[in-house]
């Protein structure tokens, strides 16, 4: 999480950067931080909603056994 937290200190209008520091706090267990980050990658590129509406769904699924 912190490299993509220095590219978006770089660079705070690349959908890129915050779609890939919600999946980087998904990993580790951050829901809240990840949902807020792919929100504003859709926010900064519209292109990203069909991807994080599906990834928004796999955050909210009870997790696999």
């Amino acid at each position: 999480t912190e490299l993509y937290n220095k590219l978006i200190e770089f660079d705070p209008n690349k959908a890129e950067y915050h779609a890939k520091l919600a999946f980087s706090y998904a990993q580790i267990g951050q829901k809240d931080k990840a949902i807020a980050e792919v929100k504003k990658a859709v926010e900064l590129d519209p292109a990203y909603a069909q991807e994080a509406e599906k990834f928004l769904k796999e955050l909210e699924s009870p997790p696999k056994k």
